[in-house]
């Protein structure tokens, strides 16, 4: 499998959380909130913390995950673990006071589990999409060599040019004159254009 095909994975699996669970987290948080309004009237402020957090937290994530805000990761992480925590807390005390009807608090539990196991590594993985200049390479700026900058940096006395070459490399900036005319001498002549005497650059 390919690297691209890798990437797209991990991303449908971020939108399968931003469109899909996240909402029904926050529509069945609401829903349960009514619900237990309803039955149990006075009481069911008890179970505003266990609706209501769920709901909160999912919104901000829904909006954060739209443009890969950082405090949408960490509140994916507060989400999940605040999940694991109600519902252990909720098993506890239906395993002490109803045990009979411990089989319908138990499938949230393992859901739960799950996903401080996997969401939680999977967010782990993605965290260089929220936090892109915690990941980034630092630019290095690159090196603009001049003529001057590498005569400077090359001891022409120390380069040994083939013997009888028609044409001796010199460095781009570099100059020389003919010694029996004074004249100025190209780059790379072997041989001074106004007399004809062969150059040496060795000297």
């Amino acid at each position: 499998m390919s690297n691209d095909s890798k990437n797209e994975v991990s991303i449908g699996f971020h939108k399968a959380i931003h469109f899909a669970i996240i909402p029904w987290i926050i529509v069945s948080s609401f829903i349960s909130l009514i619900i237990s309004f309803e039955q149990n009237g006075e009481y069911a402020f008890l179970d505003l913390i266990s609706f209501i957090g769920p709901s909160i937290l999912g919104v901000i994530c829904f909006i954060g995950f739209f443009g890969w805000k950082q405090y949408a990761w960490y509140t994916i992480h507060a989400l999940i673990w605040f999940l694991l925590i109600n519902n252990s807390v909720v098993f506890l005390v239906y395993l002490i006071a109803l045990p009979d009807a411990i089989a319908s608090v138990t499938p949230p539990l393992v859901y739960g589990i799950l996903g401080i196991t996997i969401v939680r590594k999977y967010y782990i993985r993605l965290k260089p999409r929220f936090f892109p200049e915690m990941y980034q390479p630092e630019m290095q700026q690159p090196q603009i060599i001049t003529s001057s900058v590498i005569s400077d940096q090359i001891n022409v006395d120390s380069i040994n040019y083939p013997a009888g070459s028609a044409m001796n490399y010199r460095p781009s900036g570099t100059i020389c004159f003919c010694r029996k005319c004074g004249e100025r001498a190209m780059n790379q002549a072997s041989f001074c254009t106004r007399c004809g005497t062969k150059l040496d650059w060795r000297t």
